[in-house]
C-alpha cells in the first residue's frame, strides 16, 4: 500500500512540475520554458520606453531581461550573436535570440538584436529596442527585417546560454 501511495503521489509531482514548467498556447503545440516567459514578459513590460540614454538599447534591453532569470550576457548584440546554437527561421520558438545587421554594422555583420516573443503562422514576431520608435514589437514579415535578418540563436539548458 505504501509503495502504491508513494508512486501515486511521484506521479502527481511530476505532472504538477511538468505544467509549471511549461507555458503552452490554446493548440498545445509550442511550448515555452517558463523561464523564457519570465524574460519576454519583462522586454515587453518595457514596451514605448524610448531607445537610448532614457531607455534601453538594443542588447541592453536582452541583457537586463536574461539577468532578470539570473543569465548574464554581454552588452554587445555583436557579442550576444557568439552565444548559443544556430536555429533555422522555421524552429524560432519564443525566448531564441534573433540578430540583424544595422545600417551601422554593415550587411554581414550584427548590429542589432530582439527576443523572440511568438511565431504565428510561421511570422516570427519579436521585441527590441529600435531607434526609432523605442521598445516595441515587430515581425520578421516586414521588408526591413527581412533585409537585414542574419540568424536565431537559443540555448535552453542549465539556464545559462553557451558558446557556440
Amino acid at each position: 500500500m505504501k509503495v502504491i501511495l508513494l508512486s501515486i503521489l511521484m506521479m502527481v509531482s511530476y505532472v504538477s512540475f511538468s505544467q509549471e514548467k511549461d507555458v503552452c498556447d490554446e493548440n498545445c503545440q509550442d511550448v515555452t520554458p517558463n523561464i523564457f516567459v519570465q524574460v519576454i514578459d519583462y522586454a515587453q513590460s518595457k514596451i514605448g520606453l524610448r531607445y537610448g540614454r532614457n531607455g534601453f538599447d538594443c542588447s541592453g534591453l536582452v541583457a537586463k531581461a536574461f539577468k532578470t532569470i539570473g543569465v548574464e550576457l554581454p552588452h554587445s548584440s555583436k557579442m550576444q550573436s557568439k552565444l548559443g546554437e544556430k536555429v533555422s527561421k522555421n524552429d524560432a520558438k519564443p525566448g531564441d535570440l534573433i540578430f540583424f545587421s544595422s545600417p551601422k554594422s554593415g550587411k554581414q555583420n550584427v548590429g542589432h538584436v530582439g527576443i523572440v516573443t511568438e511565431v504565428t503562422d510561421n511570422i516570427i514576431h519579436f521585441v527590441h529596442a529600435a531607434v526609432s520608435g523605442g521598445i516595441r514589437i515587430d515581425n520578421l514579415a516586414s521588408d526591413y527585417y527581412k533585409k537585414h535578418f542574419i540568424t536565431i540563436k537559443r540555448n535552453q539548458s542549465n539556464n545559462t546560454l553557451a558558446e557556440n
